[in-house]
């Protein structure tokens, strides 16, 4: 039976928006109070109404017993429906969590179009179903950027702009103030730079039903749901994405951290799943799951800062994976789909495995939009082994692929062998140059990350990468080729910009706790192969550390092959090489800034090199090719030169045209009161 009531009456109070909905004494549902946050939302923040809602029904959080929606109609036309959510307000005392007030109803939505949008709110319980007439909202514009969708292999907001996650495993905090130690990480993640936490809704955690609740009614971890409020809230307004893992593989596991004993979905706690495996199979428990996954959705489903939802940790440590593959597959194509249809802001859908190989099974799934990695082993060189095994997952399927998890198996070896966060620095540098959407995400955020206070690493890759457009160019991940095998990197190249991490390999957590930091190397020469675009780049080396620019440098790609020459590093440099438009290249050849000697293109080099060079004003110039001696060798160039961009080509050739030998050589600019000198490598 459909009642709908009469107008309602519309009162600003305090700001915010207040109807009080006039309704015939025999309806039910009865929409006794309805009150907005505000009248005027900004695109993509939160519109909440608050109700005082009286309706008959045993369990709140079954749908089918009490379903209240919103139905919002945008600016443009487009409908979106919303699941409302039965909510007991809390408030923090000291370190605890406390009840405040009578439970209550709530509506969460992100407008996604400015303009003024329309809405009414529909319930149905045991004794029918009641509607309001419609009320109203203004949506502004004031710059947020939405929420993150795929592109390619990476992600992007709504708005366009780019977004590349950097952070870390955050799983849970104390279970008796998690609110605070959350604070104290999050405030510290995001001073750092940093973007994203992994989150778990573990039993001992953000929780929504176990033991304590039995199974399908929540009211008994009320204070766990407003605790992860605070914690969305919390990391939006700090600018950090959480991908929320809502099942841990403990819990169907009899194993590996098992928790299936405590399960309420086992039929020893009255559940319907008489093994582990059944909980993927069983129709109740599949039933049960899904209204689980509906109320979270209609809590959290308005929050841009949800970055994903995971269905699942690791699950292929649960009882039976490997007989169970198929079932396993199956439960996860299910419910990602049925996410996406309750879900009006379409947040990504990622899983886990432990196991670090692509599972077709898994990740071919529709509904499955990011892979994953896991990674604990310690090789000899795991930064080489993780960035292998991203590649083997872009290989597998094209759609973005994370490092979720790395670190020591023990996070007491991890601060005895390695304090100061090498294995971690390296890490992160290195993920970033493998084709993922973001940073490896380390484990062990409260006894070691927080403990050793190494947020720090964060910073330096959080300034490199900021405003990298990795969606837009689409970058391609690239070993390099070095000079030395002392030297180590990995690029991204993209059509006009190549982006490079290079490592003095004996720079790593073990060899350091062993023998010492190893010496600085003088020098390093990098050959990048197959650049998109030939012709001047500028090169920027960038300090690791301090997200700042050392050393400047100018080259040019010629048959597709661009050098670099490293300044001196003990540790590791990055840097950012960018094709300059005819434009710019006119623009600088017509007003020079000042006299430079730049690097010659390629190095090393084994036929011919370009060498460039500028001038500021009118001055006779001698460019002399010099041996390791200091001899003369070839003199290039002897005449008076305009100000402006000059090249001078050397065919490895002496003064008399007799080929040279291999090694290495000097050049060298004398203009005037000025000279510079640089290096180059002749190969046969």
């Amino acid at each position: 039976m459909h009642n709908p009531v009469p107008a309602p009456l519309f009162i600003l109070a305090d700001c915010a928006l207040l109807f009080v909905a006039a309704v015939a004494a025999v309806a039910q549902p009865v929409f006794h109070q309805i009150e907005a946050n505000s009248s005027r939302i900004e695109r993509y923040d939160k519109f909440e109404l608050t109700l005082d809602l009286g309706a008959r029904f045993d369990n709140p959080f079954d749908f089918g017993q009490m379903a209240l929606q919103a139905v919002f109609t945008a600016p443009s036309g487009a409908v979106s429906t919303v699941d409302g959510f039965y909510y007991q307000p809390y408030r923090r005392s000291g370190r605890r969590t406390v009840a405040e007030g009578a439970p209550v109803w709530k509506i969460r939505f992100a407008p996604t179009e400015p303009g003024l949008w329309s809405y009414h709110l529909e319930a149905t319980d045991f004794d029918g179903s009641s509607s309001t007439q419609a009320a109203g909202f203004t949506c502004v514009e004031t710059g947020r950027r939405g929420f993150l969708r795929p592109e390619g292999r990476y992600l992007r907001f709504d708005d366009g702009s780019p977004f590349f996650a950097l952070g870390e495993n955050m799983g849970w905090g104390d279970f008796s103030n998690p609110i605070g130690d959350y604070q104290d990480w999050l405030d510290d993640l995001a001073a750092h730079g940093g973007n994203y936490i992994r989150t778990w809704m573990a039993s001992w955690g953000f929780a929504l039903e176990w033991s304590d609740t039995g199974l399908g009614d929540y009211r008994r971890r009320q204070h766990r749901a407003w605790q992860l409020d605070w914690l969305i809230e919390h990391a939006g307004a700090q600018g950090i994405y959480i991908q929320l893992v809502l099942h841990n593989h403990g819990q169907v596991s009899s194993r590996v951290n098992p928790q299936w004993a405590d399960n309420p979905y086992n039929t020893a706690n009255g559940g319907p799943a008489a093994r582990p495996g059944d909980f993927f199979t069983d129709t109740r428990a599949r039933q049960l799951v899904e209204r689980r996954l509906r109320y979270i959705v209609a809590r959290w489903g308005y929050a841009t800062s949800v970055m994903a939802w995971e269905l699942f940790n690791e699950v292929d440590w649960t009882d039976n994976y490997d007989d169970r593959q198929g079932d396993i597959a199956q439960w996860h194509a299910d419910m990602g789909r049925f996410l996406k249809r309750v879900d009006p802001n379409g947040h990504l859908v990622t899983t886990s495995l432990g196991r670090s190989q692509p599972n077709a099974a898994v990740w071919d799934k529709a509904a499955i939009d990011i892979t994953q990695v896991h990674y604990y082993d310690l090789d000899a060189d795991p930064q080489q082994r993780q960035w292998e095994l991203t590649g083997d997952f872009r290989a597998a399927q094209v759609k973005p692929v994370m490092l979720g998890e790395f670190c020591f198996q023990d996070p007491e070896q991890a601060r005895l062998q390695d304090p100061t966060g090498i294995y971690l620095h390296n890490t992160l540098w290195a993920s970033a140059f493998s084709g993922a959407l973001g940073a490896a995400a380390i484990w062990w955020w409260d006894n070691y990350i927080e403990p050793q206070d190494l947020y720090y690493h964060f910073t330096g890759l959080a300034r490199f990468m900021d405003q990298v457009d990795l969606a837009g160019s689409q970058f391609v991940p690239r070993q390099l080729h070095t000079n030395s095998e002392q030297l180590r990197g990995f690029a991204l190249q993209g059509e006009d910009q190549t982006l490079g991490w290079l490592q003095q390999r004996a720079y790593n957590w073990r060899a350091v706790g062993e023998e010492g930091p190893p010496a600085s190397l003088a020098e390093g020469v990098v050959q990048l192969a197959g650049m998109a675009r030939d012709g001047l780049y500028d090169i920027e080396w960038w300090d690791t550390a301090s997200g700042t620019v050392v050393a400047r440098q100018e080259g040019e790609a010629i048959d597709g092959i661009l050098g670099l020459e490293a300044p001196s590093l003990e540790w590791d440099l990055a840097f950012k090489a960018t094709h300059r438009t005819a434009s710019t290249l006119v623009a600088l050849a017509a007003v020079p800034e000042f006299f430079a000697l730049q690097q010659n293109y390629p190095n090393p080099f084994n036929a011919s090199t370009f060498i460039p060079y500028k001038l500021a004003g009118q001055s006779p110039v001698q460019l002399t090719v010099l041996d390791l001696l200091g001899r003369q060798v070839r003199i290039l160039v002897e005449r008076d030169q305009s100000p402006g961009l000059h090249r001078a080509l050397w065919d490895g050739r002496d003064d008399d045209g007799r080929a040279v030998g291999a090694g290495l050589y000097f050049y060298r600019l004398q203009a005037e009161e000025q000279m510079q000198t640089r290096r180059m490598i002749l190969l046969k």
